[in-house]
């Protein structure tokens, strides 16, 4: 998952909210956390989580899909290892949305109020 590319100053506000969104659900974050200790197995995910087998399939499911997680068959069980890539590029997007630069929108921006009426 790249939200910002190197040609690219600021992310894509729908990839970067989608991606938000997939990290959003508490059950999703604390997979997140697991997997960040190394690659578990599903059954070892289960000892940890409040959750049954179907939700943690489905919630593996979207991770994968969103690029976060990454699922290797080992024999009979699936392994699933956290992508460290695409929670530093979340990080960088995140950065950038808060650095104004000459590709930032509020290069556009003209202010209605004067700031002499701001409080400061």
């Amino acid at each position: 998952m790249k939200l910002v590319t190197p040609s690219q100053r600021i992310p894509d506000p729908g990839q970067l909210a989608a991606a938000l969104r997939v990290l959003a659900d508490e059950q999703r974050l604390r997979i997140v956390h697991l997997l960040a200790c190394g690659d578990l197995c599903a059954c070892d995910l289960l000892e940890y989580l409040p959750i049954s087998q179907p939700t943690l399939s489905h919630h593996l499911k979207v991770l994968s899909e969103e690029g976060w997680v990454q699922a290797t068959r080992c024999g009979k069980w699936m392994r699933y290892r956290l992508q460290t890539s695409a929670l530093h590029n979340l990080v960088r997007s995140l950065e950038s949305v808060t650095q104004p630069g000459v590709e930032c929108e509020c290069q556009n921006v003209s202010p209605v109020c004067s700031p002499k009426e701001c409080p400061s």
